[in-house]
């Protein structure tokens, strides 16, 4: 059985757990980039942190390893990530809590209706921040809104809600065309959203800028920022991220 580094006492998790990393140590320093990028572009202050998807674990290990000194709440639809999380993440640190959510045998059939976790049950008191990397690129209309609301409600006036997604706009519907991107969301399920397979539809679902913008702006939100991703085809030197991010705040 193979030996993983240890970061704050913790073992990094085994190769099984692990996705689109190919490694515990490449996953490591993704998840340390991804939280310096995310404190450069919106700041983490020392409140309570939300990571929607968490997944293995990758933005936790990257929170312990940059000295976080607040809360977090991560949950995902893997038992099997989660529950070793808690078995060896938690008792180390209990600021660090993992929850597993009931909802993913709806998510597996692709139900169309809202399948969103409860997050009021997950978390206790308000949030600092929010992030939601990888999630609503696989999610219908209806649970994308319902983790907005939910986020909104919950989160201190003046923090941010991250998460990324994939932008239908002109540049990028006008790229995909051309077959510049790796991802082409070309099939429409409404004048607000298309998909790239629909025999697979959660593989690759895409909003509307104008649409979500609106959408945002009815919750309450301000869009502090949007970062646009190469996912297109546009050019990955002036645009590194693969995906769209967007950055909201709650007034």
């Amino acid at each position: 059985m193979a030996i993983y580094p240890s970061v704050e006492g913790i073992p990094l998790p085994p190769q099984e757990l692990l996705f689109m990393d190919k490694d515990a140590a490449a996953g490591l320093e993704h998840g340390k980039k991804l939280i310096t990028l995310i404190q450069q572009r919106a700041g983490i202050g020392s409140g309570q942190f939300l990571d929607i998807g968490c997944g293995w674990g990758r933005a936790a290990y990257g929170l312990l390893s940059a000295g976080f000194p607040g809360s977090y709440v991560g949950f995902d639809v893997l038992p099997t990530q989660i529950d070793w999380l808690r078995a060896n993440f938690s008792p180390v640190h209990p600021q660090y809590r993992f929850e597993k959510t009931h909802i993913r045998n709806a998510f597996e059939r692709g139900d169309a209706g809202d399948v969103s976790a409860n997050i009021s049950q997950l978390c206790s008191g308000p949030l600092d921040i929010a992030i939601a990397l990888s999630i609503f690129t696989h999610l219908y209309e209806s649970t994308v809104v319902g983790y907005l609301e939910k986020v909104f409600n919950l989160l201190s006036p003046g923090r941010t809600f991250i998460f990324t997604a994939f932008l239908l706009n002109d540049e990028s519907e006008a790229l995909v065309r051309d077959g510049k991107g790796y991802f082409k969301p070309t099939h429409r399920l409404s004048d607000h959203c298309s998909i790239q397979d629909p025999n697979n539809p959660r593989h690759v679902i895409a909003y509307s800028e104008h649409w979500l913008t609106e959408l945002v702006a009815r919750q309450g939100y301000i869009v502090d920022r949007v970062y646009y991703g190469n996912w297109c085809g546009r050019d990955a030197v002036t645009h590194p991220d693969g995906q769209d991010w967007i950055i909201l705040r709650k007034p």
